[in-house]
């Protein structure tokens, strides 16, 4: 039994059993010379103990009292040997014993209270420790355990002051901390909590514990970073912690620091090689690195040692969704809420695959029961909104889409005006702020020309390289860079604005209207100056190209096809094809020109990711734009380009589940890969189109099917 932290030098091992064999040979002199001599026994039971031997030590104590009923050293040398040796109920006896001859001893009170918190009498213990502390109110120990004993209770407000008082008698123990930090954790205290650990830090010496609990609230409270050096704070102390690897591991996937990830979560397994938790968490981390088939194996591993881990299933089920495996993926979800039904991401995993399906009834019934079960589920809101967007029923999904503000990784201005719920505009400023990426800027701002014409005047704020463009498209708005925003309400500044609106909520009070034809204009001069270039290419059709889209993992790999996918297309003849994707990709045209013999046309001060404007007028210049779902269809799409878009099996939600017709754009004509076809099928599907049209004929044939 633990009665104290104290830490205690020892005497070289040579030299201890010199001195236990000096002192073993004397008390069996004492005792040779005097068989009664209680105090030569204890002694030598003392020395049996140090060697290791307990069951002469435990014949020697029980001499001990047989010689003399009361040696109060001789029953608690048995006593807590016993206890120690696991023999509790004998143990006990010993203790009991004491107590009728010193009725207030403090360690044979705690002795027992510590069996009876061991046995689960918690109210009997509690009784024996506050009798040990009326006598002896400096005893740590007592006070330790029945912080303990409280906490077990539910009496977590005493459990802290025990642990206070711990502190305060103790402040040098580490453990005193963690355990207060504990009590306070449960109470929801967490910055009490965080208090405690930091104060320990200052206090006591350099403890895993304490870094570590500390790293779980920094955790938990969404500071990775401070967390993630926690936690590396714990491993420098002592390098074989692997539950501290593992957290280390949690706080650097939410960093995106995979691979990094990765590497703590191999440590960790070596510690914990049967955790099903640290092999989930791997399979995590493999996954948000792209590492599927690793991902996979961690998953089948975890399973082999916990076939039914909850976690493990729902990890397994996002790796075949990413795959594409939608399917195979909604199996393992639908088995992970089968055994954990109040599991509300199980149920938020589950849509995802049934949307990812094009089932959009069923996604949105998941995503309900996950919105039941945890009503501040922010993915689950937002999923859930786009179900019924896709399904065009936009007046059940408004409501829902607000939490796209409170996703993980999302932050929302704060401007110091009121948001415009459809308000009369007349005389009145309003201020409409980009959000998400550019393509979703370039798909909102279809409905700027309404807020415009309604409002006295109307501020836009969207991101730096597409202030010409919106300057140009809509000349009677104050067109604000994003990162000069904060100026508009700056001192000294002479702008009014009296409503502020993020640019998808502009739809929500727009009137209905038909699908736009054109609202983004180029600059004349650079389409002019694109036009000169492509003259030169002989052919009938300039065609621009773009075959990678999305900005998240998920989306990346839905969307995204390679240019090898791309023959039945650029096989076609008196076509010059125009390189449009965004992003260095020389390495993937040269591979293309040396092993199919095809040539997609770049020009090197082509760059849409530093010119948005010249973009616009190299679009401006084609006959027809080919791409996969990307922010270059929506630019083709404003600027009225006819604009044909290969879409995944299951679409983004602005694109429907059905049809070749954009609800969005008039210029743009949907061509849908089916739950069976590979991307080669929808281009030859497009390349048979392509075939039919005739020179400069395009613009003509945007929907015609």
């Amino acid at each position: 039994m633990n009665t104290g932290s104290e830490v205690r030098g020892s005497a070289p091992r040579s030299n201890r059993d010199e001195l236990n064999s000096s002192s073993d040979a004397a008390c069996l002199q004492m005792i040779a010379q005097d068989p009664r001599n209680a105090d030569a026994r204890y002694r030598l039971a003392q020395i049996r103990e140090t060697q290791g031997r307990t069951v002469e030590a435990l014949a020697h104590y029980g001499d001990v009292i047989r010689l003399d009923g009361q040696h109060l050293n001789g029953h608690l040398g048995r006593a807590k040997l016993l206890h120690r040796g696991g023999r509790v109920r004998d143990a006990a006896s010993d203790y009991r014993r004491i107590l009728t001859f010193a009725p207030s001893h403090p360690t044979a009170l705690a002795g027992l209270a510590h069996i009876a918190y061991q046995d689960g009498r918690l109210d009997e213990a509690a009784a024996l420790l506050r009798t040990a502390l009326q006598h002896h109110p400096h005893l740590v120990f007592a006070h330790h355990t029945l912080g303990r004993v409280l906490k077990a209770t539910g009496d977590l407000p005493n459990a802290a002051e025990s642990f206070r008082r711990c502190i305060e008698l103790q402040p040098q123990v580490a453990e005193n901390y963690a355990e207060l930090a504990s009590v306070y954790e449960g109470l929801g205290q967490t910055a009490a909590a965080e208090a405690v650990y930091r104060e320990a830090l200052a206090a006591a010496p350099p403890s895993t514990t304490v870094w570590n609990g500390l790293g779980l609230i920094l955790l938990g409270d969404g500071r990775n970073r401070e967390a993630a050096d926690c936690f590396q704070a714990a491993l420098d102390i002592n390098v074989d912690f692997p539950q501290a690897a593992n957290n280390l591991g949690l706080a650097l996937n939410q960093l995106n620091e995979h691979l990094a990830a990765i590497d703590a979560f191999r440590r960790a397994r070596r510690g914990l090689p049967h955790s099903p938790d640290v092999l989930s968490n791997l399979a995590q981390a493999y996954l948000a690195a792209g590492q599927l088939e690793e991902a996979e194996q961690s998953c089948r591993a975890a399973l082999i040692i916990a076939p039914h881990h909850v976690p493990t299933l729902s990890n397994w089920g996002l790796t075949k969704l990413r795959s594409g495996d939608a399917e195979r993926a909604r199996a393992l979800f639908q088995q992970s809420i089968e055994l954990a039904p109040q599991f509300a991401e199980g149920h938020n995993n589950l849509g995802t695959a049934l949307y990812a399906l094009n089932r959009d009834d069923d996604a949105a019934t998941s995503f309900s029961r996950a919105v039941a079960l945890n009503p501040n589920h922010a993915e689950a809101h937002y999923n859930r909104a786009l179900a019924r967007f896709r399904q065009r029923d936009f007046n059940a999904g408004w409501a829902d889409y607000e939490w796209r503000w409170q996703r993980r990784g999302v932050s929302q201005p704060r401007w110091p005006v009121p948001v415009w719920k459809g308000e009369p505009l007349a005389g009145k400023t309003v201020l409409i702020y980009g959000e998400q990426g550019i393509g979703d800027e370039l798909m909102f701002a279809a409905h700027y020309a309404d807020v415009i014409q309604q409002a006295h005047r109307c501020v836009l704020v969207c991101q730096s390289r597409l202030v010409p463009l919106f300057a140009r498209s809509f000349p009677t708005a104050t067109v604000v860079a994003a990162a000069d925003a904060a100026q508009i309400f700056g001192p000294g500044s002479a702008n009014s604005i009296d409503f502020q609106i993020p640019a998808a909520d502009v739809i929500r009070y727009s009137p209905p209207a038909p699908p736009t034809d054109v609202y983004l204009r180029p600059a004349a001069e650079s389409v002019e100056k694109w036009k000169s270039r492509y003259e030169v290419l002989e052919a009938d059709v300039r065609v621009g190209v773009s075959w990678r889209g999305g900005a998240a993992a998920d989306d990346r790999a839905r969307r995204s096809t390679t240019l090898a996918q791309w023959q039945p297309l650029l096989s076609q003849r008196n076509i010059a094809f125009v390189n449009l994707q965004y992003g260095d990709c020389r390495e993937e045209l040269e591979t293309l020109r040396q092993q199919y013999g095809f040539v997609v046309h770049d020009w090197e001060d082509a760059d849409p990711l530093r010119d948005l404007d010249d973009f616009a007028a190299q679009i401006a210049a084609l006959d027809l734009v080919i791409s996969v779902d990307n922010s270059t269809v929506h630019m083709s799409g404003g600027l009225g380009v006819p604009t044909w878009v290969a879409l995944p099996f299951s679409a983004d939600w602005r694109w429907g589940s059905t049809g070749t017709e954009s609800n969005v754009y008039r210029s743009v004509r949907l061509f849908r890969r089916g739950v069976d076809d590979q991307w080669t099928d929808v281009f030859r599907q497009i390349a048979a189109e392509l075939a039919k049209t005739q020179e400069r004929t395009c613009r003509g044939a945007a929907n015609e099917v």
